[in-house]
């Protein structure tokens, strides 16, 4: 459930919360809604302006404060497929970080929308990281982890495009961050992040819409040395009602020093559903996940129903 609500000339206050379990599932266990708890992963104000007209195009910019997701990466949300977003969210969805942050946009008929963003941040401590119903503990200082220091000592700052008329339907991103990380033995972790979308229309009924992206972390975890490396492929294809998925992505974990060694984990998973015109979608999905020599197999069922509300101001 997420909710905007305006406050007045541009202030408005964002709250999204996540229903999910809580709690990690044992090897040979079914679950269904079992585990669950509800907890807040953003809370922040944010005041837009439109500061006028450059030339022929439109500047504006925001700034927020509270508790949010810096951008980085886009695989984590446009990844296809039930299973296309498991690595890229494990790895660098880097969610539930106090903080605050501005960004600029420049957009136009002729540009499209790019806009430049910073913020600073930590990683939540607060009773706002335990959950209800099934309780998920409360993160700690001493809990440790890149970003968890309680001071503005991690940024990072991103360039993103949309709507580029000259590549069509068209999304990038360009990312970099810095976690910093308390204690002895621990170096701060560093990441870049390169991303593409793209959406053909070959038809009236047919779009292609494949994505790329790349993702470098140095010192992964706090541990000095220790780098790691994402590549998502992935191309999304709709045929009317009917839509189907197939991705890719390779991570690589290196470290340094004695008994240095590379470890490559896959993922791939495919998926297809149908959208009905009342609102329902209803995908079956699986992937194969090969991760330190482990395979592990799933199939899963997604069932959506998209319900809009419009309240009266």
């Amino acid at each position: 459930p997420e909710a905007t609500i305006g406050i007045f000339r541009g202030l408005s206050l964002y709250v999204h919360a996540v229903i999910e379990p809580v709690i990690d599932q044992s090897p040979r266990e079914d679950r269904f809604f079992e585990d669950h708890g509800i907890f807040i992963e953003d809370l922040y104000l944010q005041y837009e302006a439109n500061l006028g007209a450059v030339g022929k195009n439109m500047l504006g910019a925001r700034v927020w404060g509270g508790k949010f997701t810096p951008r980085f990466g886009i695989a984590w949300d446009l990844a296809p497929g039930i299973y296309g977003t498991d690595f890229a969210e494990d790895g660098y969805e880097f969610t539930e970080r106090w903080g605050f942050g501005g960004a600029f946009t420049l957009s136009g008929d002729r540009i499209g929308a790019h806009t430049i963003s910073a913020s600073t941040f930590f990683v939540d401590t607060t009773p706002l990281s335990e959950s209800l119903i099934q309780n998920r503990p409360r993160t700690r200082l001493a809990d440790g982890g890149p970003g968890n220091t309680e001071d503005f000592s991690s940024f990072n700052i991103a360039l993103d495009g949309t709507k580029l008329p000259w590549l069509g339907d068209t999304t990038y991103h360009v990312g970099f961050i810095r976690q910093a990380v308390r204690g002895d033995g621990v170096s701060p972790q560093y990441g870049v992040a390169a991303g593409l979308q793209r959406g053909f229309g070959l038809s009236n009924d047919v779009t292609i819409t494949p994505i790329l992206e790349y993702v470098h972390l140095w010192n992964n975890d706090g541990t000095p040395g220790q780098r790691q490396h994402f590549f998502t492929s992935g191309v999304e294809v709709a045929y009317g009602p009917w839509v189907g998925s197939v991705s890719h992505t390779l991570r690589r974990t290196r470290s340094q020093g004695d008994g240095a060694e590379e470890i490559r984990d896959t993922l791939v998973q495919v998926t297809g559903g149908y959208n009905f015109e009342n609102g329902i979608g209803f995908a079956v999905g699986y992937s194969f996940r090969d991760e330190d020599s482990i395979g592990t197999h799933t199939v899963g069922a997604l069932l959506t129903y998209e319900l809009g509300i419009d309240i009266p101001k």
